[in-house]
């Protein structure tokens, strides 16, 4: 099983999804009981824009393997696509239960929040996420979000830059720190 997802992980490197998927199924049945394999199987399906296949898989990994943070976040990405908003809350405080430092289970809360409107909840979650990890410019950008939504211009303006500055030229932040200029 492992030679089989090994030769998966250097095609799924290479963007060869198609051949990466065959040697992740055969990886699984020789090793049905390995999350990780799984969770290989589940990011080709998203890559691939099948997120129904993915939370299948990622949901039979989280099985496997209930205590890993990284993996409920992946669980909850897919349970957003399909618009299971509670679940994927649920999942996403979980993660962050889990492990409180693990900046990108803050940042997808974050955007959970704010997709939500849920400004003060996102903001202390994309805020503690540049806590831990100050140049993400993702972050940085759903900050930026937060306090354009709610028209504070100001504090917007002053995210955007930083995310600009981190990115050398983000179009997303250019784009949204002329909007608050006008």
């Amino acid at each position: 099983a492992i030679g089989h997802y090994s030769l998966g992980n250097l095609e799924h490197e290479e963007e060869n999804l198609e051949t990466a998927l065959i040697y992740y199924l055969k990886a699984e049945e020789l090793d049905a009981y390995n999350w990780r394999i799984k969770g290989a199987i589940a990011s080709i399906w998203l890559e691939k824009g099948d997120s129904v296949r993915a939370l299948s898989f990622y949901e039979k990994a989280h099985e496997l393997e209930s205590k890993n943070a990284a993996l409920l976040t992946d669980v909850a990405a897919c349970q957003r696509e399909e618009n299971l908003i509670l679940k994927a809350h649920e999942n996403l405080v979980k993660a962050v239960e889990l492990e409180p430092d693990y900046a990108f289970a803050r940042y997808s809360l974050g955007k959970l929040y704010l997709d939500q409107k849920f400004y003060t909840s996102a903001e202390e979650q994309y805020s503690y996420a540049l806590d831990l990890d100050p140049d993400d410019v993702y972050a940085q950008n759903g900050l930026g979000d937060v306090y354009r939504f709610q028209e504070k211009y100001r504090p917007a303006i002053k995210t955007y830059q930083k995310s600009l500055d981190l990115s050398e030229g983000d179009g997303y932040a250019l784009y949204h720190k002329a909007f608050c200029h006008l």
